[in-house]
């Protein structure tokens, strides 16, 4: 069949192009591979009216799309749009792009055999991508996703499937989701926006998260947050973990708990893709239960006003003072100067098959061993509120989901080990490596 049959046969009109065939459809409307009048292949995507319920969402759409396509050249993570128009006759809207490479030949492209290249595909062969190309795709998506929420727009459905490899790079397409921020439309894909809803900003970074996910793991997006049995070889087992901090960070379904904002995703994609890990955010709320200062927590102060209040119109102001007195020496009591501090807790300590492994800058590694002599490790932060030890972990352990604190006050700490006890009351002693015979 010809090319210009196989126009006619849609009933397609685009000026300066040739239909050739329909290579994907879906977001109301298909894509068709065309040959301008220069022989140049370009993607032409037709919007159809009768998809719609009403005009209005109809022109919301296209609306979009007049926007992104002046913004889609201000950055090379960004399909470009090279022209829209509309025909109003046959009620549709198009706009050509650029060309995804093909699946097998690359920038070759066999009309007949001819499949986009996407994340996608790129995902089948192998099941998972590697830990330093995950960190560029993630790098440079980023990027790309704050130019467009920079000029007003958001994406809407971020997902493997929209994001092609042109000339072997990968940009975000399928555009025509695209839409002014505010705009009330609910577009998206199960297990790609976050549990507020999509058409935000903050459903953009989600989305990427759980792409970033995938491509890492070669999970399905709805396995999140279980990560693969095998990491691969042991020098990029640090690497990987180090990224699945970063992806737990965008995926978390508690909004206080994310990135407040995409460029502090990209900052720590670009840290670690330097060679710099960055530090753990997920575990920054807890940081804010800590009172830098070494004071007593606002608790225990609004505690001793309201009791010193009491006595003092019980008692009048002996009773007050004698109080405050009481209250001052009971907290130095159990938060003496003499507590542990983190020179004494940093280090490697051993208790039965794992390991765990405390730097001065508060960052944990837990290493937990199976019978087969597997090593799962789980990585997070550490401080200390007084005598407590806190722990807050990337992964899930256990009962805990990740970002959760686990912890343990700490009861004795000698050059031998430290004896812990947790939270259900049980102690637990991790020695010292050379403490063990």
């Amino acid at each position: 069949m010809s090319t210009e049959q196989t126009s006619s046969a849609a009933g397609l009109v685009i000026p300066d192009h040739d239909m050739l065939r329909c290579i994907g459809s879906g977001s109301y409307g298909e894509v068709w591979l065309a040959r301008n009048v220069t022989g140049v292949y370009r993607a032409v995507k037709i919007v159809y009216h009768q998809q719609f319920s009403s005009d209005r969402p109809f022109l919301q759409e296209f609306s979009g799309i007049q926007r992104y396509e002046v913004v889609s050249r201000r950055h090379e993570g960004l399909l470009q749009v090279l022209h829209v128009g509309i025909n109003d006759d046959q009620q549709y809207f198009f706009y050509v792009m650029e060309l995804a490479d093909d699946v097998a030949a690359g920038r070759v492209v066999d009309p007949a055999t001819y499949r986009p290249r996407t994340l996608r595909t790129d995902m089948k062969t192998p099941q998972r991508l590697p830990v330093h190309e995950c960190i560029a795709i993630g790098t440079r998506l980023t990027d790309a996703l704050t130019c467009l929420h920079d000029n007003g727009l958001v994406h809407r459905d971020v997902k493997p499937e929209n994001i092609i490899i042109v000339d072997g790079q990968p940009k975000l397409a399928d555009i025509g989701l695209v839409a002014a921020l505010g705009q009330q439309t609910f577009v998206g894909t199960e297990g790609y926006y976050p549990p507020e809803g999509p058409g935000h900003k903050q459903a953009d970074m989600y989305g990427l998260g759980k792409v970033l996910y995938e491509i890492s793991t070669g999970n399905d997006r709805l396995q999140f947050p279980a990560l693969p049995a095998d990491l691969g070889p042991d020098h990029d087992q640090e690497l990987f973990m180090q990224f699945n901090r970063i992806v737990l960070t965008a995926c978390q379904n508690d909004l206080t708990k994310r990135y407040p904002h995409l460029q502090e995703m990209q900052d720590d994609l670009v840290a670690l893709g330097a060679g710099k890990p960055p530090p753990s955010r997920i575990a920054l709320h807890a940081a804010r239960n800590r009172d830098a200062t070494g004071r007593p927590p606002a608790l225990f102060a609004r505690t001793a006003k309201t009791l010193g209040t009491l006595l003092l119109v019980i008692g009048g102001g002996a009773g007050f003072l004698a109080l405050t007195l009481y209250i001052s020496g009971a907290l130095n009591d159990v938060f003496t100067p003499s507590a542990p501090t983190v020179a004494s807790l940093t280090g490697t300590w051993v208790h039965g098959d794992e390991d765990i492994h405390l730097d001065a800058a508060g960052n944990l590694r837990r290493d937990i061993y199976s019978d087969d002599g597997r090593v799962r490790p789980l990585t997070g932060l550490w401080h200390l509120r007084r005598n407590l030890l806190i722990c807050i972990y990337d992964n899930d352990l256990r009962d805990l989901q990740a970002g959760q604190e686990e912890v343990f006050e700490i009861m004795e700490v000698t050059d031998a080990g430290i004896l812990l006890r947790n939270a259900q009351g049980a102690l637990v002693r991790f020695q010292a490596p050379q403490a063990q015979k």
